[in-house]
């Protein structure tokens, strides 16, 4: 018998939608980290490896930049985030 979460991936995968629940769930984990370690910035999206991070002022940019390896480090570890290559910081 099949574990639960093993048989979402099947399903998910089988209709294509695998990717994009694996971008959503990394976007919402670098959002909960994100609250904890840099104020004022926030997860945008996740799409060619690429995660964006908003920033609301230059000095939450700066954090964010700073941060940016620990939050890449703990994305792989925590959600399995084997194609983020990059995570870009813009200002909203």
């Amino acid at each position: 018998m099949d574990h639960v979460s093993t048989l979402l991936a099947k399903a998910l995968n089988k209709r294509g939608l695998l990717k994009h629940a694996q971008a959503s769930l990394a976007v919402t984990k670098a959002q909960q980290w994100l609250e904890e370690h840099v104020k004022d910035a926030s997860a945008v999206s996740l799409k060619e490896g690429i995660l964006t991070v908003a920033c609301i002022n230059s000095i939450a940019a700066q954090e964010a930049h700073e941060a940016s390896d620990d939050l890449k480090k703990y994305l792989i570890e925590e959600c399995e985030c084997k194609g983020l290559e990059e995570i870009r910081i813009i200002r909203e």
